[in-house]
């Protein structure tokens, strides 16, 4: 096949790549302009140095906005590569034409084989199609291109794609104690939630030391950093967006590559 067919397939992912580097530095100039307030206090009768972290700062509208054509380039790129495919196999494009992507099977037969959506392509096609379908996965809403419906029919149909800032703590800690007997507390692990903690303007939990015994000369200075994530991303929640982003691109891509390479 010819490139030419697939340029805007790839101007699209370009575009996408684009688009979330700028998503990134948009944020990080976000980020540097406003804060976030810790305070720190214990559990657990002493056994327990917690920290907690929030934001009065609201996300700009725009970085909602920026994801939504994100996602709708991927979303995009898919049906534009199936446009191609289509006429490259003779047959005339038509309105209902589009890339399919079904996360249970019976849909799939449903809206795809009934409707004779793939008639008249090359076999091998037809298979790289039902290859890559969520529904062959053991966890078809965690798919690249599950993910990327969801998200583009959200931000198409019903709102932004929802985004928060988030804090955690990065890897350097420094940890300490002002005990005069200079007894250094037993620490017994680490605490960390399971997820992201979206910031809020109420004091959230991000992070806890675990002691062996009540220990109230100990402190710890972690440095927070911050994140931009995705309320949800598959059956995923809280997830890192930039990383999530970047991942969809990459998954996206390799799809392309499997019909023109």
């Amino acid at each position: 096949m010819g490139s030419l067919q697939f340029e805007g397939v790839f101007a699209k992912l370009a575009r996408a790549s684009e688009l979330t580097a700028i998503l990134e530095g948009e944020f990080d100039k976000h980020t540097s302009m406003s804060s976030v307030k810790t305070e720190s206090d214990f559990e657990l009768d002493g056994r327990r140095w917690v920290l907690r972290a929030s934001s009065d700062g609201e996300l700009p509208a725009i970085f909602a906005v920026m994801t939504g054509e994100i996602v709708h380039h991927l979303a995009s790129s898919l049906d534009h590569l199936f446009a191609a495919l289509v006429s490259s196999s003779g047959r005339e494009i038509r309105r209902d034409h589009y890339f399919p992507v079904y996360v249970n099977h019976a849909d799939y037969l449903a809206r795809v084989d009934k409707r004779s959506l793939l008639d008249g392509l090359p076999e091998h096609v037809v298979s790289k199609i039902k290859e890559v379908q969520p529904f062959t996965s053991d966890t078809p809403k965690d798919t690249v291109l599950a993910a990327v419906k969801e998200l583009n029919n959200q931000d198409k149909h019903r709102l932004l794609v929802v985004l928060h800032a988030a804090a955690t703590i990065a890897d350097n800690l420094e940890l300490g104690h002002d005990e005069p007997s200079n007894r250094t507390p037993k620490i017994t692990g680490f605490w960390t939630p399971p997820q992201l903690v979206p910031l809020t303007p109420r004091m959230q939990k991000i992070f806890a030391v675990d002691l062996a015994d009540p220990a109230p000369s100990f402190w710890a200075k972690p440095n927070i950093r911050r994140y931009l994530i995705l309320a949800n991303c598959g059956e995923a929640k809280n997830v890192p967006a930039i990383r999530t982003l970047r991942a969809l691109i990459a998954g996206v891509t390799h799809t392309v590559e499997m019909f023109t390479n």
